[in-house]
């Protein structure tokens, strides 16, 4: 069995210990140690080790005497239960003695049911690794998309892993819940998830939902983006499509979608970068087009604000006293009322012309209403020094300190933010945000073993110190004209 280093400090993040041989010579599973809420050393970027902990059960062939095994303590746990109270987390039963059911689901094969109950434990299942947007605060560091990495999950393997799992629950009479919800992104657009099949056909974030069926009302949320250009046809239907895929659907039973909102947008942060050099045309330019992305990504969703689906703002910021670059909280508040603006501008265009969101002055106005309202209310929050923000702050390290105290104050809140990632080659890493740590369990893609983007958050790139005060702002390579992104 291949061992993961262990951390021998105070601060390791996760531990995994080969334990005893059985007196069948059979390897005992690892032991993993998840980090949970506790005191943060700010040097080190870690949690100490009060930990979320999980041991892995002994892994033997399986036999028919063990789906037999599986099927009799299935029955006979389940026997005197309501059906209406169908189906149970699978938390509520011993999971070793489930393990049989999996045989021959190809999927799951090297796997105990206990394993594959804990790595879809909330999973994050990353369709897709890298974005084009590159914004300047990014805490993953997404970078665009390579050919020297897998950063895009096959439909293939993303299939067989939803096929598994329905057919692993379907041996179980339906009585058992592998997952209670998912999501399908993390360091990605939704824009841009894009998988393929061996005969290169383009499957989009749409055509992966509705793969789940029922149970994208277990998906959240839903769906983030930043916009898209003005100039791509492509999105633009592919946003249209998300419209009509949720309309069909009751709204409540699905989660929110969110709309990035900030100044590290590269494209509004070159425009900043512009303006520092004198250029305020090229400047004002950038802003416009970042206004108007935006506006037209607020627009298309309209239907479904009209339909009582949520869109809400995902924002964070720097107070302008602890940056000096020029993106702090003051830019986010510029940036909305030129949305707001330009959102209005395009409605009324609408109303005159097309019609297409908008029939009445009093549709229009009520629209504005609950824009206006959104951004009125919606407060950005603080954001973190980690991963690629680091470098945007004035580097007064007790300003950094007391951020990080806020940050550590949030995951003490929130330990179901220990999340469950698995990389579009089938492999699971354990994250906390700020921290993330791999294991050596695997789903049995075709696509098992290929190389993935390293997270930014593991540990060999969390260890490194904070970089050295820049002046002025991150300046990417690479940049290609004025409107960015996708």
């Amino acid at each position: 069995m291949k061992i993961l280093p262990v951390l021998n400090n105070a601060n390791q993040v996760l531990t995994k210990q080969p334990m005893q041989k059985t007196e069948q010579n059979v390897p005992a599973k690892t032991a993993y140690a998840l980090p949970c809420a506790g005191s943060f050393d700010f040097q080190n970027y870690f949690y100490p080790p009060k930990i979320l902990a999980f041991t892995g059960s002994q892994k033997t062939p399986l036999g028919d005497e063990d789906y037999a095994k599986a099927r009799k303590y299935l029955e006979e746990k389940t026997k005197d239960k309501d059906e209406s109270s169908y189906p149970i987390s699978i938390k509520a039963f011993d999971s070793d003695k489930l393990n049989g059911f999996q045989k021959g689901i190809k999927v799951f094969d090297g796997l105990t049911v206990k394993e594959i109950a804990f790595m879809l434990n909330k999973p994050i299942i990353l369709l897709n690794r890298g974005c084009n947007n590159r914004c300047v605060h990014c805490g993953f560091n997404a970078m665009p998309f390579s050919n020297k990495t897998l950063d895009h999950m096959s439909y293939e393997d993303f299939k067989a892993l939803i096929d598994g799992v329905k057919e692993l629950e379907s041996r179980m009479d339906n009585k058992v819940q592998l997952y209670s919800e998912m999501g399908l992104f993390l360091d990605s657009d939704c824009m841009e998830i894009e998988l393929k099949d061996k005969d290169g056909n383009v499957y989009d974030c749409v055509d992966c939902m509705r793969l789940l069926g029922d149970d994208i009302e277990k998906v959240t949320p839903l769906f983030d983006t930043s916009g898209w250009s003005l100039k791509s046809e492509k999105h633009q239907k592919r946003a249209e499509k998300f419209v009509d895929f949720v309309l069909k659907h009751k709204p409540d039973e699905l989660d929110d979608i969110n709309i990035s909102i900030n100044p590290y947008n590269r494209m509004y942060a070159n425009a900043v970068k512009f303006e520092r050099q004198g250029d305020i045309e090229k400047a004002e330019e950038l802003k416009q087009k970042y206004a108007k992305r935006l506006a037209n990504a607020f627009i298309t969703f309209s239907p479904l604000i009209k339909n009582d689906f949520s869109v809400n703002i995902l924002a964070r910021v720097i107070p302008y006293d602890e940056t000096d670059t020029g993106l702090d909280n003051r830019a986010y508040y510029l940036i909305i009322t030129r949305v707001l603006g330009e959102i209005q501008k395009m409605l009324e265009e609408d109303l005159s012309g097309e019609q297409k969101y908008v029939q009445t002055q009093e549709e229009l106005n009520g629209l504005m209403a609950y824009y206006d309202g959104l951004f009125e209310e919606f407060q950005p929050r603080n954001l973190f020094p980690w991963g690629r923000a680091q470098s945007l702050f004035n580097h007064d390290i007790e300003l950094v300190e007391e951020r990080m105290k806020d940050f550590k104050q949030v995951c003490a809140f929130m330990p179901h933010y220990a999340s469950n990632l698995i990389n579009p080659n089938g492999s699971l890493v354990l994250s906390r945000m700020d921290v993330s740590a791999k294991t050596d369990l695997d789903f049995n893609f075709e696509n098992k073993g290929r190389p993935v983007k390293p997270f930014a958050t593991e540990l060999d790139e969390v260890q490194k110190p904070l970089g050295p005060k820049r002046d002025g702002i991150i300046d990417f390579d690479g940049f290609d004209g004025f409107d960015g992104g996708f």
